[in-house]
């Protein structure tokens, strides 16, 4: 070997020699090599994407293929692969899909490209591995929990028509979205409300998000178990109603859920003067209803609820809740196709 590196080196002192030429190439094409190996490796591995986040910086960069049920958002739905760059917050939620084999493991590296060329990233960076599904509330929950906190975090899509073995092994046997798992502690959890307990109480020294005090944190888990089981179905199932008789029982079923949040609403937010996990978990689900309703039922339902829609106004206005704002057209692509198939309440999460 040692012979041989000599005489190479020997005659790359010209700078039009093989050697030297192939040594430019090797140092120009190399990354952009290694960057298309690591991309193509995924292309077996099915609908799964991954991407680096870090709240703390303003670009973020990944590749796309098609694969979920929502290729148009995921890619091309004739599946080549398609580089996105954003370079201010608002556009993060829109463009964070790298394309990857597989889960990312604690040693695992990703390439992420910058102005100055292409920079290796550990995963050791992003202390969390989020598992979601591009339009579920009850990802964009968690999603809004880690803004809020501001905590660096991989984004993995999981195709929910078509999980792989490995997630049903090593993240969620039920198969459900949302997933965490804690690169430090190598902790995986799931269901929404426990997986944003386990982040404050992980990463939310001040306890902002979630009260140390017993009452308080009692009251606030009523809130999460008030709108999983009241607001959150009389929405669906009214948005979802095609039979006329059922009608006014369903916006009644409706009315009751949201005076509940009328009445017990301390202001500005659930709990008062601070913005909880309580909050998170309700803004994705009101998001949901007010624009749902106004486009397909032609109704504002929180007219009648002025102290609801002042907590609805003030609490989407964080900068956590604008970054996972959901496009308008995505969403009535969705509700519409629900529409078509006679879609049940929970059906997607649950298959």
């Amino acid at each position: 070997d040692y012979p041989i590196r000599a005489t190479m080196a020997s005659a790359a002192r010209s700078p039009t020699s093989p050697c030297a030429l192939a040594r430019r190439a090797q140092k120009q094409l190399l990354p952009l090599l290694l960057t298309s190996l690591y991309v193509s490796a995924g292309s077996a591995a099915g609908s799964v994407g991954t991407i680096t986040n870090s709240p703390s910086t303003s670009t973020m960069h990944g590749v796309c293929t098609a694969g979920s049920p929502f290729g148009c958002i995921l890619g091309s739905r004739l599946g080549q692969r398609e580089v996105f760059t954003a370079r201010n917050p608002e556009a993060r939620s829109r463009t964070r899909f790298e394309q990857s084999h597989g889960p990312a493991t604690p040693s695992r590296q990703r390439v992420s490209r910058t102005r100055g060329g292409s920079t290796v990233l550990s995963a050791t960076t992003f202390p969390v591995e989020f598992f979601t599904l591009e339009m579920c509330p009850y990802a964009q929950r968690v999603w809004i929990v880690m803004e809020e906190l501001q905590i660096p975090y991989t984004t993995t899509l999981v195709n929910a028509r078509d999980k792989t073995a490995w997630y049903l092994k090593e993240i969620n046997p039920r198969g459900k979205v949302p997933a965490i798992r804690d690169a430090a502690t190598g902790a995986v959890v799931y269901e929404s409300l426990i997986i944003n307990e386990y982040l404050a109480d992980r990463f939310d020294g001040a306890h902002a998000l979630l009260p140390s005090e017993p009452a308080a944190r009692a009251t606030l888990r009523l809130w999460n178990e008030h709108l999983d089981t009241q607001l959150a179905p009389a929405h669906f199932t009214l948005l979802m109603n095609k039979n006329e008789t059922q009608a006014v029982a369903k916006e009644e079923a409706l009315r009751l859920a949201l005076q509940r949040y009328e009445e017990g609403i301390v202001g500005p937010y659930l709990l008062g003067d601070a913005f909880t996990l309580a909050d998170a978990a309700a803004l994705p689900f009101f998001e949901r209803l007010v624009f749902s309703l106004e486009h397909f039922k032609a109704a504002r339902p929180l007219d009648d609820f002025p102290r609801t829609k002042a907590w609805f106004k003030h609490a989407s206005a964080r900068a956590s809740f604008e970054a996972t704002r959901r496009p308008k057209d995505k969403l009535v692509e969705l509700y519409e196709r629900f529409l078509s198939v006679d879609y049940k309440f929970g059906g997607l999460n649950k298959s």
